[in-house]
């Protein structure tokens, strides 16, 4: 049986109580990467209260590669602020700081290095994600996925590779990616990368459904 770890990007959206329920009533545990925007806004901490765990995804979900050093730095510390007073909220003491570049994009040429550098000495780390054995999978600060569900589509619009729901769940049960692991093959465990937007509560639900009738079982980091 596959084993995956399962995070989702972009939280917290309007239907975020909604996936938090879905995911306790199913024992499914989460790592739900926030933006500080959207922090601002809407709690997380019934999902800390419950054991979930929340991390850094930025302030505005810009690309880190269009930014100062100065204005990445920015983006991270804001919105661990807000992180760190949603578990001091509820009196819990924060288990783990990770965080999670926007669109993978981790600063270009001149701010990765720097960036890692930053997150480290921050406290910052890449995770407790076990067996990763892909020969292209390599660890750094950030958190990075080994299989993307592609359920932007439902925010950004339909591409030529994935234009509806029906894409997103044969794509889940394929063999073989150029790009990425397999949820129906090999030993190697997975770190899913799914997203919490306001327009994909109820795909949300039934990709979830897809991924555990393949036989996926997940678990925590």
């Amino acid at each position: 049986m596959k084993k995956a770890y399962l995070t989702i990007d972009d939280s917290p959206s309007t239907g975020f109580e909604e996936k938090l329920s879905f995911l306790l009533d199913k024992k499914i545990p989460a790592i739900w990467f926030c933006n500080g925007c959207k922090l601002k806004e809407r709690s997380v901490v019934n999902a800390i209260k419950t054991n979930h765990i929340i991390g850094n995804h930025g302030f505005s979900h810009k690309h880190f590669s269009e930014m100062t050093y100065d204005e990445a730095v920015k983006e991270i510390l804001d919105t661990d602020g807000l992180i760190e007073a949603a578990y001091k909220e509820v009196c819990v003491k924060r288990p783990i700081k990770l965080f999670r570049f926007p669109y993978g994009d981790t600063g270009g040429d001149l701010l990765t290095e720097r960036l890692q550098v930053f997150l480290e000495k921050e406290g910052f780390v890449s995770g407790n994600f076990e067996h990763i054995t892909y020969d292209w999978w390599f660890e750094r600060v950030d958190v990075f996925w080994t299989f993307a569900c592609n359920d932007w589509i439902f925010k950004s619009g339909p591409n030529e590779d994935f234009k509806d729901l029906n894409d997103i769940l044969r794509f889940i049960e394929e063999p073989n990616h150029e790009l990425g692991g397999s949820l129906v093959r090999g030993d190697s465990n997975e770190i899913i990368c799914l997203h919490d937007h306001d327009a994909n509560t109820e795909q949300f639900f039934k990709i979830i459904e897809k991924i555990i009738s393949v036989g996926v079982e997940f678990i925590s980091p």
